[in-house]
C-alpha cells in the first residue's frame, strides 16, 4: 500500500532589509505545496524565538539561504547559517540540504562557498529552485504540489535501446488496447516481446504484456516508495536518537557547569569566611598581646616607680639617721668637753623644771579637789568654756569639689549628682558621693568622665547618700553613656533604679544600657525585669542605633505614684510602660546604679558622665 507523504519542510534564513523579497519568495513556495518557516510567519508571541529558530533550522529538510548586499554583514543570520552548517554535517554526503539563493548580485558568504547558488533574480532562477526542492522530496519521501507549468514531469533515467528497424503496417492497422490507467508511462517500442504501436500482433498477447509491464512498474515503484519510506524513517529515528544524545549532553554540561559553579561559589565562600576569621583571630591576637604587653609595660614601670620610691625613701632615711648620729655625736662630744662648764646652767635648768612640773601639777589637782564641793558654781564656768569645743570637730564638707554636698540628703530638683569634673589615676571618684560595689572591672577618671573597661563581668558605683530613696524622690535618673568598644559578646554602659518589692516576692528594676550585641552594630536598649526563681522579662523598648565612642544622654522618668516609666534618648521618648507592681513599689524603698556589664568573656570599654537624678 502507498504511504502517505508529508509535505517537504523548508527554513528560509535571510537579512532583515530583504523581508519583501523573502516575503514574496515565501508566498510562492507555500503556493506549490513547500512547508516554509519565516519567522514573521511562524513566531508566536511568548515564544523563545531563539530557541524557535534554532528548533526550525535542525527540524528542516532544506535550508534556503537567500543572498544580498545587506545579508553579507554581521547579524543574527550569521548564527543561522552555523546552525544549518552544523545540521548539514548530519547529512549524507551529495545531499541537497543548504540552497544558497542570490536576490541580487552579490558576494556568496565564504562558508558557503562550496555550494552551489541559484540566481532567484534570473527568469529561470525559481524553476532550478524547485528542481532542487523536488531532488530533496524524492530523496526523504516527501512531496510537493508543483503548480502545472512550473516544472516538468521527473521519470526514472532509464537504459535506452537502439531503435528497432521500422515493419509496413498490416493491412488493418489494428490498435492495441491497454487496460487501466497509463497516463504519464513511458511506452518504448522494440524487437521481440516489445510491443510497436499500430503493429498488427495478437490483441490478447499485447494487452497481456502491458499489464505485466504495469504490475511491474506498480511493485518497483512500491519497492521504492517503501524503501524510501523506511530510509525516511530511519533517517528520523537516527536523528531523533543524535538529537537525543545532543539534548542529554547539553543537559550533562549545563549541570556539571551549574555544579562546578556551586562547588566554586561554596570554595569562594569557605576561603573568605575562613580569611575573614584569620583575619578577626590575628586582629583579635595582636590586641590581646599589645594590651598584655601594654599592661606588662605598665606594670613594670609601676614597678619601678615603687621600687625607685622605696630607694629613695630608704635613701633619706639613711641620711637622717646619718646626721642624726653626727650631730649627737657633736652634742655629746661638746657636752662632754663643757660640763664643767654648763653644770651651774644644768642645776638651775633642773630647779626650773621641777617648779613647772608643780605648777601644772597643782593647776589640774585643784580644780578636781574644787569639783567635790557641793556648791558646783565654778564646775558651771568651766562646763561652759568647754562647750564649744565639738562644734569645732564637726566636719566642714570640701569645697573644691561642684558636686552635691554629701550633708544634704538628695537634691530637691533635678540637679547634677556628679559631672566627675576632679580625679586623678589614684582617685577615680568622690568616695563621698559613691559606693564602689566591685566588679571585674578597673575604673579610670578621665578628662572629666568616668571609664570602665575590662574583661569578664563589670563593674558598679552606687550613691552614698542616701542609699535608699522613695518613690516619690526619684522622678528622673538620667546620665550621659558611652559605648567605646565590644569584643567576643554583649556589653553595656548602663544606669539602673532597683528595689525589693515589698511583698518581699522577688526584685524589680528597671534600666537603659548603651551597648553592642557582635561588636559591630550599637544600639540603646530599656527594659524592665522582675526576678525571684525565674528572670521575667516585664517591658523593653526597640533599639535605638547609635554610634560607638559618642555621648548619649539617657534618662528614666519614674512617676511619683509609680503609674508609669518613660525611657529617653537625648530627649526623644523611646518606650514606656504602667508597671503591674503599683501598689507594690510605692511601699518599696529604692537604689540605683551606674557601671558597665559584660557577658563572661566579653573585653568592653565604656564611659559615664553627668550623672542627675530629681525631679
Amino acid at each position: 500500500m502507498p504511504v502517505d507523504k508529508r509535505p517537504l519542510k523548508v527554513f528560509l534564513c535571510h537579512a532583515h532589509s530583504d523581508k519583501d523579497a523573502v516575503r514574496e519568495l515565501y508566498a510562492r513556495l507555500r503556493d506549490d505545496g513547500v512547508d516554509v518557516w519565516l519567522d514573521k510567519e511562524n513566531l508566536l508571541p511568548g515564544q523563545n524565538w531563539r530557541a524557535e529558530i534554532r528548533a526550525a533550522v535542525e527540524k528542516a529538510d532544506a535550508v534556503i539561504v537567500c543572498h544580498s548586499q545587506e545579508f553579507n554583514k554581521e547579524g543574527f543570520r550569521q548564527r543561522e547559517v552555523k546552525w544549518a552548517l552544523d545540521a548539514a554535517m548530519e547529512k549524507l554526503e551529495g545531499e541537497i540540504f543548504i540552497i544558497p539563493a542570490r536576490l541580487e548580485e552579490c558576494e556568496v558568504i565564504k562558508s558557503l562557498s562550496d555550494w552551489h547558488w541559484v540566481d532567484l533574480f534570473d527568469e529561470n532562477g525559481y524553476r532550478m529552485l524547485l528542481r532542487a526542492l523536488q531532488e530533496r522530496a524524492n530523496n526523504i519521501g516527501a512531496i510537493l504540489q508543483i503548480k502545472k507549468g512550473w516544472l516538468p514531469s521527473v521519470t526514472l533515467p532509464r537504459k535506452e535501446k537502439p531503435p528497432a528497424k521500422k515493419k509496413p503496417e498490416s493491412a488493418d492497422n489494428g490498435g492495441v488496447g491497454v487496460g487501466g490507467d497509463v497516463s504519464g508511462a513511458v511506452i518504448v517500442t522494440g524487437d521481440n516481446n516489445i510491443i510497436h504501436m499500430g503493429q498488427a500482433e495478437t490483441p490478447g498477447s499485447s494487452v497481456e504484456k502491458a499489464r505485466l509491464e504495469e504490475e511491474r512498474r506498480k511493485r518497483a515503484e512500491e519497492q521504492a516508495e517503501r524503501e524510501a519510506t523506511e530510509k525516511a524513517a530511519r533517517e528520523n529515528a537516527e536523528k531523533e536518537a543524535a538529537e537525543q544524545v545532543r539534548l542529554q549532553a547539553e543537559e550533562e554540561e549545563r549541570r556539571r557547569i551549574e555544579k562546578e559553579k556551586v562547588e566554586r561559589e561554596a570554595a569562594e565562600k569557605a576561603a573568605r569566611e575562613k580569611a575573614e576569621r584569620e583575619a578577626a583571630d590575628r586582629i583579635a591576637r595582636e590586641k590581646a598581646e599589645r594590651e598584655a604587653a601594654e599592661k606588662s609595660a605598665r606594670e613594670k614601670t609601676k614597678s619601678e616607680s615603687a621600687e625607685k620610691a622605696r630607694q629613695e625613701k630608704r635613701e633619706r632615711l639613711e641620711t637622717r639617721r646619718a646626721a642624726l648620729a653626727r650631730t649627737s655625736f657633736k652634742f655629746f662630744t661638746t657636752l662632754k668637753t663643757n660640763f664643767t662648764q654648763i653644770k651651774p646652767f644644768l642645776r638651775i635648768a633642773g630647779l626650773t623644771g621641777t617648779v613647772i612640773v608643780l605648777i601644772w601639777g597643782s593647776s589640774w589637782a585643784i580644780p578636781k579637789f574644787v569639783s567635790l564641793i557641793p556648791t558646783a558654781k565654778p564646775s558651771a564656768t568651766i562646763t561652759r568654756t568647754v562647750t564649744p569645743i565639738p562644734s569645732t570637730t564637726t566636719p566642714i564638707p570640701t569645697t573644691t569639689k561642684t558636686k552635691v554636698p554629701t550633708v544634704t540628703p538628695r537634691p530637691s530638683t533635678f540637679s547634677i549628682y556628679d559631672n566627675f569634673s576632679s580625679g586623678s589615676s589614684s582617685k577615680k571618684f568622690d568616695p563621698a558621693l559613691w559606693i564602689d560595689s566591685g566588679g571585674e572591672a578597673t575604673i579610670n577618671w578621665q578628662s572629666g568622665y568616668l571609664v570602665f573597661s575590662g574583661t569578664n563581668g563589670g563593674h558598679e558605683l552606687r550613691p552614698r547618700m542616701p542609699q535608699e530613696w522613695q518613690i516619690g524622690q526619684i522622678g528622673k535618673l538620667q546620665a550621659d553613656l558611652r559605648i567605646d568598644e565590644v569584643s567576643g559578646g554583649y556589653a553595656f554602659s548602663k544606669i539602673g533604679i532597683d528595689t525589693t518589692l515589698s511583698d518581699g516576692k522577688g526584685v524589680w528594676w528597671v534600666q537603659c544600657r548603651a551597648g553592642s550585641f557582635d561588636g559591630k552594630n550599637a544600639q540603646v536598649i530599656c527594659d524592665s525585669y522582675r526576678a525571684k526563681d525565674t528572670m521575667e522579662l516585664k517591658y523593653q523598648t526597640n533599639s535605638y542605633s547609635i554610634e560607638f565612642g559618642k555621648f548619649y544622654t539617657v534618662a528614666i522618668e519614674v512617676a511619683s505614684d509609680a503609674s508609669y516609666v518613660r525611657y529617653y534618648v537625648d530627649g526623644e521618648k523611646i518606650g514606656g510602660f504602667q508597671p503591674e507592681e503599683k501598689n507594690l513599689l510605692l511601699k518599696s524603698s529604692f537604689g540605683w546604679s551606674i557601671g558597665l556589664w559584660m557577658d563572661s568573656g566579653v573585653t568592653a570599654t565604656g564611659a559615664v558622665d553627668s550623672v542627675m537624678i530629681g525631679k
